[in-house]
C-alpha cells in the first residue's frame, strides 16, 4: 500500500503539479491563455525585441503595427499594420526606414496617430518623431546617462515616452552616484526647438521612466538586476513637484513566481503581470514550469489571476522563449501576446 500511495504521490507531484501550482489564490483553475485567445495572424518575418518572439505596437483599438527588416541585417525596414478584424496586413510609413537604428525603441503614441523611435546611422544618435505616414518627420539628439558611478543602466543614452495627450514627448535621464535622479524635458510637437525641463527627482531608479495616467511619472527599481525578481521596487512622481509627490514602495509577486514582466494599462490605473512559476522539477532560477497572467490595481495590490499559459514538459524550452510579453490594448478590455509564431488576443474578463 505504502509503495502504491508513493508511487501515485510522485505521479501527482511530477506530471499534475502544473495544475496545483497554476490555480489561483482562491483555488478556481485559471483558463488557459491560449485557448482562449483568438488567433490573428502569423508572426513570421516580424521583427522580435527578443530572439523567438516578435514584437508589435497597437494603433488604437483595432490596429497592430509591426516591422520586418530585411534577412541581410540592413538598417532597412518596413512597418506594416495588421487590421485585427479582418486579418489584413498593409504597408506604412516608408520614410520609416531611412533613420532607423533601433526598432525596439517605437513606440506608438496614446492616440494611435504618431510614432517615434531611435535612429544611429545618422551623424549623432537622435530621436525621430513622425506621423504614421512619416511624411513629416522630426528630430532632435539624445542625451547621454551621467554615469557618475558604476551602476547598472538599461542604456547609455535617454529614453522617450509619450504625453498622455499625444501632443508632446518627454526625454529622460538618469543620474547614478551619491546624487541619483531622474530628469525629465517635454517638447512639445510642431516646436521641437523649445522644451520645458522639469525640477529633478530625486532618488534611486535603475529603469527609465514612461507616463501612466495624467503626468504620473513611473520608474522601477530591482528589476534589470540579475535573474529572476520575486519583487519590483515602484517609484512615481508628477513630473511637475517630483519633491512633494515622490512615492516608492515595494511589491511582492505570490508565492513560486518570479516576474517575467509588467506594463501599467493606457489609463494607468491597472498592472498587466507576466509571471514566471516555478516546481520541483523546474528549479533552476532560469527554469519555468509555465507563466501566468495577473492583473492588479496601480500599486500592485488585489491580485487577480485571469489565465496560464502551461508549457508541454518535452517542449518547455522552445515555449519558454517563444511565448511573448503580453501587451495592453489601449482600451484596457483585451491583451496582446506573440507565441509560436502567432499573434493572438485575449479578453479580459470583466473588472
Amino acid at each position: 500500500m505504502t509503495e502504491t500511495m508513493d508511487r501515485i504521490l510522485r505521479h501527482d507531484l511530477g506530471m499534475v503539479v502544473l495544475g496545483l501550482v497554476l490555480s489561483t489564490a482562491a483555488g478556481q483553475k485559471a483558463p488557459n491563455l491560449v485557448d482562449k485567445s483568438r488567433a490573428v495572424c502569423a508572426t513570421k518575418g516580424w521583427y522580435g525585441v527578443t530572439k523567438g518572439t516578435a514584437d508589435h505596437h497597437w494603433v488604437g483599438n483595432s490596429q497592430i503595427l509591426y516591422i520586418v527588416p530585411k534577412p541581410d541585417g540592413s538598417n532597412d525596414l518596413k512597418l506594416f499594420s495588421v487590421d485585427t478584424g479582418q486579418t489584413k496586413s498593409a504597408p506604412l510609413a516608408e520614410a520609416f526606414r531611412q533613420s532607423v537604428g533601433e526598432p525596439e525603441s517605437v513606440k506608438v503614441s496614446p492616440d494611435g496617430q504618431k510614432m517615434f523611435w531611435s535612429g544611429k546611422n545618422v551623424a549623432e544618435p537622435s530621436w525621430f518623431v513622425a506621423n504614421m505616414s512619416a511624411k513629416s518627420v522630426e528630430t532632435f539628439p539624445r542625451r547621454l546617462v551621467d554615469m557618475s558611478a558604476d551602476a547598472p543602466t538599461p542604456d547609455e543614452e535617454s529614453t522617450l515616452t509619450w504625453s498622455p495627450d499625444s501632443r508632446s514627448v518627454l526625454e529622460c535621464v538618469i543620474t547614478f552616484g551619491r546624487n541619483t535622479a531622474t530628469s525629465v524635458w517635454r517638447r512639445t510637437l510642431g516646436a521641437i526647438a523649445t522644451e520645458q525641463a522639469y525640477p529633478k527627482a530625486r532618488g534611486y531608479a535603475d529603469w527609465q521612466p514612461t507616463m501612466i495616467g495624467t503626468w504620473l511619472a513611473f520608474a522601477p527599481s530591482g528589476i534589470s538586476i540579475g535573474g529572476p525578481r520575486k519583487s519590483v521596487g515602484f517609484n512615481t512622481w508628477k513630473v511637475d513637484q517630483p519633491a512633494t509627490t515622490r512615492k516608492s514602495w515595494n511589491v511582492k509577486v505570490p508565492a513560486n513566481r518570479t516576474i517575467a514582466g509588467f506594463s501599467h494599462s493606457f489609463s494607468g490605473k491597472q498592472i498587466l503581470w507576466d509571471l514566471s512559476i516555478h516546481n520541483d522539477k523546474h528549479s533552476g532560477p532560469w527554469d519555468s514550469a509555465g507563466e501566468e497572467i495577473w492583473i492588479t490595481d496601480a500599486e500592485g495590490k488585489n491580485w487577480k489571476q485571469i489565465a496560464q499559459v502551461v508549457f508541454d514538459e518535452k517542449k518547455g524550452d522552445e515555449q519558454v522563449t517563444r511565448f511573448g510579453l503580453p501587451k495592453w490594448r489601449p482600451d484596457g478590455k483585451a491583451i496582446s501576446f506573440d507565441y509560436m509564431g502567432k499573434l493572438y488576443i485575449f479578453k479580459l474578463p470583466s473588472q
